[in-house]
């Protein structure tokens, strides 16, 4: 579940809950795109590859890991239009 934090913003961590659904499908799938720059995500891409499968992401790149950005094949540079504002 989301968790509020004292200053209002809102957190909730999905990234075992999206790898675990991957993992699922592995055998379904040949491309995964991760809309996220997080570098939580580095070890399941590590292991996509391993297993044959292309691997993409779509980040901010000002936010997004360099480790991760490396070990994608393909990276999608999200910008300012990709924003939410209020």
């Amino acid at each position: 579940a989301p968790r509020v934090r004292r200053d209002g913003s809102t957190k909730a961590d999905w990234d075992m809950e999206i790898a675990m659904e991957i993992l699922d499908a592995l055998d379904q799938i040949d491309i995964v795109v991760i809309a996220s720059g997080d570098g939580d995500f580095c070890p399941l891409v590590s292991r996509l590859k391993s297993r044959g499968k292309q691997v993409e992401i779509a980040a901010f790149l000002r936010s997004a890991q360099d480790d991760l950005l490396r070990g994608v094949d393909v990276v999608h540079a999200l910008d300012s239009r990709f924003l939410l504002t209020s």
